[in-house]
């Protein structure tokens, strides 16, 4: 337990939950290499925005009826959004908007404009040990293992003789025939 306890100390940020955006969103899609479309996309985006900021309540109803996204069908939520499932654009505008707001302005992503809202947000949590001591323990095992039949598997090498076979000189690879 104590070489456990060493080794989540030394990697604790492997055992920290990613943060979590419940998110809802109108996405005009287009082209990126058709710049009327994406001008066009990039309008309709903007307008969605402005109505959104006048009554942020209405991105529902906007997404079901712009968005090119899946989500549309409900209201534009997103569900659960984890850290490092998006764009970077697009995690980048969750992580500078506060829950329960409005992005205050349209995201551009290769799928085309967003109109983002920011309905909760969830910081990533360190889980403790006790919680992940069993998968270290495990992770530890079988590591020891691995490191030891490596290195069985090199001595019986080093101690076994060859006969019978040829070897061109210098050989250092496979067996040649």
């Amino acid at each position: 337990e104590a070489t456990c306890h060493r080794w989540y100390e030394a990697n604790r940020a492997r055992f920290h939950s990613p943060d979590a955006w419940q998110a809802g969103h109108v996405l005009v899609a287009a082209d990126p290499a058709d710049p009327a479309a994406r001008a066009e996309a990039r309008a309709a985006a903007e307008g969605a925005l402005a109505q959104c900021l006048a009554d942020p309540d209405r991105l529902p109803d906007l997404a079901s009826a712009l968005s090119n996204c899946p989500s549309r069908e409900a209201g534009g939520d997103l569900g659960l959004v984890e850290a490092g499932s998006t764009v970077p654009e697009f995690e980048a505008a969750l992580r500078a908007t506060s829950q329960g707001a409005l992005h205050e302005a349209v995201v551009e992503t290769r799928f085309g404009f967003h109109v983002i809202r920011v309905l909760h947000h969830e910081p990533g949590t360190q889980q403790p040990f006790a919680a992940v001591q069993p998968r270290i323990a495990a992770w530890l095992r079988e590591s020891a293992w691995r490191r030891a039949a490596h290195q069985y598997m090199a001595l019986l090498a080093a101690r076994a003789q060859v006969e019978g076979m040829v070897l061109p000189a210098g050989a250092d690879g496979p067996l040649v025939q």
